[in-house]
């Protein structure tokens, strides 16, 4: 219907370690501006590597969080659900610089980065 997973394919079909200078590519006489795609924008736009890096480090926030949400406290779980959920709605759009949800995960990474129980 909307022709997303054509879309998808054309962009990853390009890909390359160095990105683009552009994300305009050619689909049945249509230019296609953006794949709204957040990993896709990613590995299209700016090259493999960091694409790749978004990935793990995804991959990486969500590991952690059940981690710590299993040995440490349970108010991790809240930074587990946060990363889920923009890799789910990346799925759909580029949220990490469109909106308020990218700069969330960001402040929501901060407890999966140090210990948050009480030294006392």
């Amino acid at each position: 219907s909307s022709s997303r997973l054509s879309i998808f394919t054309t962009y990853l079909r390009d890909l390359n370690l160095f990105g683009h200078d552009n994300l305009y590519v050619q689909l049945k006489d249509v230019a296609v501006l953006h794949p709204h795609n957040t990993f896709i924008y990613w590995l299209y736009g700016l090259g493999v590597v960091p694409g790749m890096f978004l990935i793990i480090w995804v991959v990486s926030n969500i590991i952690t969080a059940i981690r710590k949400a299993l040995r440490q406290d349970e108010i991790y779980i809240i930074s587990f659900l946060w990363v889920v959920y923009f890799s789910i709605a990346s799925l759909n759009e580029d949220i990490f610089f469109s909106y308020i949800v990218g700069f969330c995960l960001l402040i929501l990474h901060y407890p999966l980065l140090v210990n948050m129980k009480n030294q006392d």
